[in-house]
């Protein structure tokens, strides 16, 4: 017999599924992330994807969300020497 874990998925106000396993993992990363930039005095896209193990991407995404509620702050436009501190 085979139990099935049952999933309380919502739907976003655009239509897609938000997984709440995913939202608390989302959650727990940029927690993470912020208590690096605090310790570190800085980081940067690629010490996001070493610790956490993410993509890229999800890195970027992790550090602009961050940067849009107001706690870290870009330094650099593009590339290798963009870092992110925390905002003062």
């Amino acid at each position: 017999m085979v139990l099935k874990k049952k999933l309380d998925f919502r739907l976003r106000g655009n239509g897609r599924v938000i997984n709440p396993e995913q939202q608390q993992q989302k959650h727990e990363n940029l927690k993470k992330v912020w208590e690096m930039a605090r310790s570190k005095g800085e980081i940067a896209n690629d010490d996001v994807e070493r610790a956490l193990g993410v993509s890229n991407a999800t890195a970027e995404r992790y550090l602009q969300e961050l940067e849009s509620q107001g706690k870290l702050e870009q330094i650099g436009k593009t590339g290798i020497k963009v870092v992110y501190r925390q905002k003062i």
